[in-house]
């Protein structure tokens, strides 16, 4: 499938949902709606990682990188922007290790080292926006000050395996080992959900992989845009 093409497929396609039998058809409807719908993950996760680079925010850039390459390349337009996306995936560890070494310098008193040393294994849960927002709203503090016992016991509020399979079975969003969710109900029929993953090249930094709005009743999901503060549609 080519880039020109998304719009027209996904256009014919709503056609084409209703066909029923004969069973080799709907199979081949099924396949087209899983291609379709990892090449629309692949474009929008591509023109992230340019955006969030350009502006910065090297952590989201870096979690749509992540994203883009958990999507099957046996698609042709996936393995497209895959290629496109290589050249992005090595800037953005070159900042985000020069952001650590930097970091490291800033504290390098034997106490920083210490606290450090304490928190590695929950980086992921202490970058997470919606474990710092439920700690703030329960404490009144800021998840820094949190023992990792205290992080754990937000961390473990906020998760839904039910909601959670739900939502990857609706967005087909691959499921990476390491992966990290976070879920915080919204209303009656939203949920928040944060997926997050330690970067490959510095397990000290935490990649956001996306932040979700899933309507569980009508199965809309809309994706956080990190730069804009909106909310875009993916499926």
């Amino acid at each position: 499938m080519a880039a020109g093409n998304l719009t027209t497929a996904q256009a014919n396609l709503a056609d084409l949902e209703k066909v029923d039998q004969p069973d080799s058809l709907v199979k081949q409807i099924t396949a087209l709606k899983k291609e379709l719908q990892a090449s629309k993950l692949a474009k929008i996760y591509y023109q992230e990682i340019v955006t969030y680079y350009q502006a910065g925010k090297y952590a989201a850039a870096g979690g749509s990188y992540q994203a883009l390459l958990d999507l099957s390349n046996k698609y042709q337009l996936v393995a497209a922007y895959q290629a496109k996306a290589a050249e992005y995936g090595n800037l953005i560890s070159q900042r985000q290790s020069q952001s650590v070494a930097s970091s490291t310098s800033a504290g390098s008193s034997s106490a920083a080292s210490s606290n450090k040393t304490a928190t590695n294994g929950y980086t992921n849960a202490r970058s997470s926006k919606l474990i710092s927002s439920e700690y703030a709203q329960k404490t009144g503090s800021s998840i820094s000050s949190a023992t990792n016992s205290q992080v754990s016991s937000v961390a473990e509020s906020l998760s839904n395996d039910q909601v959670l399979e739900k939502f990857f079975k609706t967005s087909q969003i691959p499921q990476e080992a390491g992966d990290q969710y976070y879920v915080k109900q919204v209303n009656a029929q939203t949920y928040q959900i944060e997926i997050r993953h330690t970067s490959p090249s510095d397990s000290n930094v935490s990649n956001l992989k996306g932040m979700y709005q899933f309507e569980i009743t009508t199965g809309k999901i809309a994706k956080l845009n990190e730069v804009t503060g909106n909310y875009v549609n993916i499926n």
